[in-house]
């Protein structure tokens, strides 16, 4: 009645004759089950990658404390002996940042050599970045709404 049949139902068939439908196997039904357990776990992988996408907990990150004196006034970005890694490749290797206040800067490179991902750790201050210095990482690609 509700549209779902068991294997005692009676199910009317083309030719207006009721006939029992086909009746499922343990071993079917096991299968079955396998598939819809494998296609829910596919799903919650799929929802766990979309939810850490844009976060950073794939990355390592090691910075050198001794090295690094942050000065509450000071209006340059000098960060000494970091490294950061993702996923086991080196991005950068006992690395160097200095950014002057008042000057330009670009960053050029092939794709996948860590320029986006060092903004996001600077704009995360996940490397010592002075706490008087506004830090502002405006993404490529934005979505669009209907505001």
């Amino acid at each position: 009645a509700d549209g779902t049949s068991t294997p005692s139902e009676e199910v009317e068939s083309s030719g207006g004759k009721k006939q029992k439908p086909p009746r499922i196997s343990k071993k079917e039904l096991k299968k079955m089950k396998k598939k819809e357990e494998f296609a829910k776990m596919v799903e919650a992988a799929k929802d766990n990658a979309v939810a850490n996408a844009g976060t950073l907990d794939n990355f390592a990150l090691s910075q050198a404390t001794g090295k690094t004196v942050v000065n509450e006034n000071q209006m340059d970005i000098k960060i000494e002996a970091f490294s950061l890694s993702a996923k086991g490749k080196d991005l950068f290797v006992n690395a160097s940042l200095q950014i002057t206040h008042g000057r330009r800067y670009g960053l050029c490179g092939p794709n996948g050599h860590g320029k986006t991902t060092l903004l996001r750790h600077i704009a995360e201050r996940k490397l010592a970045i002075p706490a008087n210095i506004d830090v502002l990482l405006c993404e490529q690609e934005v979505q669009a709404d209907q505001t």
